[in-house]
């Protein structure tokens, strides 16, 4: 349904925002482990009634604004690749970075 979402995908290729995600990703996952059947009623619930209800809402949207979200998801997209090309530091790891700041 969100064919448009290119920019995510870059975003999510970034090091700075692919580690913000594994580390809570590593919260999500201790959580679920301390609290297994909290976390399994949750997932339940969202997979079974939130998602389902988010996308019907939002397709009617999605349908209508489809050409502007294009436009927008492409605006992203080149406005991402000026700034790692004027700020490459994004495109390093975050240790790295703090290793060079640290030194």
């Amino acid at each position: 349904m969100l064919s448009f979402c290119f920019v995510l995908t870059c975003l999510c290729s970034l090091p700075l925002v692919n580690s913000a995600v594994g580390q809570a990703r590593q919260v999500y996952d201790m959580t679920k482990a301390r609290y297994p059947s909290l976390t399994t009623n949750l997932e339940t619930q969202v997979v079974n009634h939130v998602l389902p209800a988010v996308r019907s809402a939002s397709k009617p949207i999605v349908q209508a604004y489809d050409v502007r979200l294009h436009q927008i998801d492409s605006l992203a997209c080149s406005g991402l690749d000026a700034l790692e090309q004027r700020m490459p530091i994004i495109k390093q790891a975050p240790e790295d970075i703090l290793a060079q700041r640290c030194a």
